[in-house]
């Protein structure tokens, strides 16, 4: 939503997440050796499932983060759908951008 867009919608095997589960639990690894403190194997592999879930599109639509889940096939019906809506509500307001695909 950083970008303030008219839709948001995901495909099933999307993620969102600014880094991977293995790379965070290498920082908070990092972070902990450096603090003089332990981070076990066990508390690795929690933190890499935690962020596997949370970076799920279930878990974001679940929070309402975005408009929903689509299947691939129903992108095009669903941009026709979401650019008609728009055009309705700001017919004459002229765009500085074009689609951000992300």
């Amino acid at each position: 939503r950083a970008y303030d867009p008219d839709f948001l919608f995901m495909w099933p095997a999307a993620t969102i997440s600014v880094m991977g589960g293995a790379v965070a639990s290498k920082v908070m690894q990092d972070v902990k050796q450096a603090a003089g403190k332990e981070f076990t194997p066990f508390q690795a592999h929690q933190l890499e499932e935690k962020f596997k879930l949370e970076s799920s599109a279930l878990y974001s639509s679940a929070r309402l983060w975005d408009d929903g889940i689509i299947l691939p096939n129903q992108t095009r019906d669903k941009l026709i759908t979401c650019l008609d809506i728009c055009s309705r509500l700001r017919p004459n307001q002229e765009s500085r951008f074009g689609i951000f695909r992300m």
